[in-house]
């Protein structure tokens, strides 16, 4: 029993300290399970939104994804992953941040680009009003009749502005899919761009004796600058593309973080189930243990209820049933002197008082016995003696007076010696009896 209760203590013990370890580390299994869909949820819809107002709100569910990552993994000393500190809950935050700042990006491109489209309207504005100037101008040629000279001016201003038209239309196509262009392809637009403004300068420089020109001058120079300007679209998208491939680095660190969250789950789940099966093993042991001692104590038990059972049958029954007869085989041996013991209140005791009753009574009647074969003896040698004298008498009375007595005493004396043999038979007969 007591190796028994010490196993279940150690089972006690041990089932405690499992629990001690083994909840806590799946309380923060299953907070780190939610953790790690939330911020897999977050990580996605992060690609998706487009929208300040979208980040600004998916922001704050990732502040609060944080403060529960940083919590879980807070001490370096009781870290549940080497891989992982609460450092790497920035990683998530500046995911947020740095998409924000893309999309904050997207809107000032889209904005200079709507600028840049502005200018090309202006530029063609400025180039219908140089072809108005144009017109008026040769009016005025036609009117004062110029020679050959005017007409070669006329030809070569018409052709120049049909250039510079064109250049313009070129531009537009350029600005609208130069924002479309990724890589190689966008270096290889904006040397087209630099090119077609270079070629646009040129031939705005052939314009002559037309006020317009100052004013297409303008427009360009400005539109220069809003693409190719310090702060110009194609500034703006380098600095984009650059912001993008930090950007996927990030995504690449998130990934990474989520990966070791996911690892050290498994592991984790991993680790506490071999903690159970183990635990399952040792407890499996312990019990057989116990249960060999239940049945070795249930064995000794069994014996011991056996030895006693059978001390209870020998002892208390059959060594009595045994006292018993012999008591009842000296009786009827005629042993009546022996006392039989009565002790007890079972059947046997029972049986042993009507023994001893039958015994008390059997003395009785064999000193009963006893005194009626003395008295029988005693009787029957007294009695003899004078019917012996009697039967004398009569023959000394027949011997003396035979010839004297009447007839009457003759048979008298008769019927006394019948008798008197009669007697003596009937006392030969006790006598025997009482000796049988």
């Amino acid at each position: 029993m007591y190796a028994e209760w010490n196993d279940l203590s150690r089972i006690e013990r041990k089932t405690e300290n499992l629990s001690d370890r083994t909840i806590p580390l799946l309380d923060r299994i299953a907070d780190l399970g939610d953790l790690q869909h939330g911020l897999e949820v977050t990580l996605a819809r992060v690609r998706l939104i487009d929208d300040l107002d979208g980040l600004a709100g998916l922001s704050r569910r990732v502040d609060n994804l944080s403060q529960l990552f940083r919590e879980n993994f807070s001490d370096r000393e009781d870290t549940i992953a080497e891989e992982l500190s609460s450092a790497d809950a920035d990683v998530f935050q500046n995911v947020v941040k740095g998409r924000q700042d893309i999309v904050a990006q997207n809107i000032r491109i889209n904005t200079l680009v709507s600028q840049a489209v502005d200018k090309i309207l202006a530029l063609e504005k400025s180039i219908v009003v140089a072809q108005i100037e144009f017109g008026n101008q040769q009016r005025d040629a036609q009117s004062r009749q110029e020679g050959p000279r005017s007409v070669t001016w006329a030809i070569d201003t018409a052709k120049t502005l049909g250039e510079i038209s064109g250049s313009v239309a070129s531009l537009a196509i350029l600005t609208k899919d130069f924002s479309l262009e990724t890589g190689a392809g966008q270096t290889a637009a904006r040397q087209r761009l630099v090119a077609e403004i270079n070629i646009l300068a040129s031939r705005l420089a052939r314009l002559k004796n037309l006020d317009a020109r100052h004013d297409i001058a303008g427009v360009l120079v400005d539109y220069r600058n809003t693409m190719l300007g310090p702060n110009g679209v194609v500034a703006a998208l380098s600095d984009l593309h650059t912001r993008q491939a930090d950007q996927e680095q990030l995504y690449g660190e998130a990934e990474a973080v989520l990966n070791n969250i996911g690892a050290w789950t498994r592991s984790s789940t991993q680790r506490a189930a071999m903690e159970f099966r183990q635990s399952a093993a040792e407890t499996s042991r312990i019990v057989e243990r116990i249960r060999f001692v239940d049945v070795a104590f249930n064995m000794c038990m069994l014996l011991i209820s056996l030895a006693l059972l059978w001390f209870m049958i020998e002892v208390r029954m059959i060594s009595r049933i045994h006292r018993l007869t012999r008591h009842i085989q000296r009786m009827s041996r005629g042993h009546l002197d022996d006392p039989i013991d009565t002790n007890g209140s079972d059947e046997i005791a029972e049986i042993a008082k009507a023994v001893e009753k039958s015994r008390l009574t059997a003395a009785a009647l064999k000193r009963s016995n006893e005194e009626l074969e003395r008295f029988a003896y005693v009787a029957a040698h007294d009695l003899r003696a004078p019917l012996r004298a009697i039967s004398n008498l009569i023959e000394w009375t027949e011997e003396d007076f035979a010839d004297e007595m009447p007839a009457d005493a003759q048979k008298n004396i008769g019927l006394i010696r019948n008798r008197t043999d009669r007697l003596s038979g009937h006392l030969s007969a006790l006598l025997d009896y009482a000796r049988a």
